[in-house]
């Protein structure tokens, strides 16, 4: 949990937002989830997130892919596992 933690610090600290998910937003994300079943929940409300914001997801998860939302590989600074 504290490795969690520490990555996120370093995502916001970078420029990286948190944000809240609408109703729009959740039902987008649900027609999304009826096309792609094999993709879990929360990639999926990701990936309609990361499209409504026209962002790029950070990230080693091949569902992002699928999904199709740009994505880019994210690697801890040295010294961080």
């Amino acid at each position: 949990m504290e490795q969690a933690k520490i990555k996120l610090r370093l995502w916001i600290g970078s420029g990286a937002e948190i944000v809240p998910i609408d109703r729009d937003t959740a039902f987008l994300a649900g027609e999304v989830a009826l096309r792609h079943r094999d993709a879990p929940i929360a990639d999926v409300i990701i990936s309609t997130m990361t499209q409504r914001f026209k962002a790029t997801v950070v990230t080693d998860d091949p569902h992002f892919t699928a999904l199709g939302v740009k994505t880019t590989w994210y690697e801890l600074p040295k010294g961080i596992h």
